[in-house]
């Protein structure tokens, strides 16, 4: 990966932003932080651990308690970002005096 992070790494109690309206009446919402309780994954045929969701603890949230959350836990869904980076080189002009 020429020294990139391939993959975010979890880990409990981690802090953590939330970067989608899950639900905004509750207040679960872009820029919403928040403390990591638990990551929910499955197995691969290798053996590695695949994200399939986390349970984010989020003391600004303010709708009712989630069915079998504790109060002021959400829940978070997998997502992907793909990007893609352009280098653009500039090239100065020497001016001659």
């Amino acid at each position: 990966t020429s020294r990139r992070l391939g993959v975010l790494p979890l880990v409990i109690r981690m802090p953590v932003m939330i970067t989608s309206n899950f639900d905004v009446e509750a207040g679960v919402v872009n820029g919403s932080t928040g403390m990591l309780k638990k990551i929910c994954y499955r197995q691969d045929e290798q053996g590695s651990h695949i994200t399939l969701s986390c349970i984010i603890k989020i003391p600004g949230m303010t709708g009712d308690k989630l069915t079998d959350l504790p109060e002021r836990h959400a829940t978070t869904i997998k997502d992907t970002v793909d990007m893609n980076f352009r280098l653009v080189v500039l090239q100065r002009k020497h001016l001659r005096t």
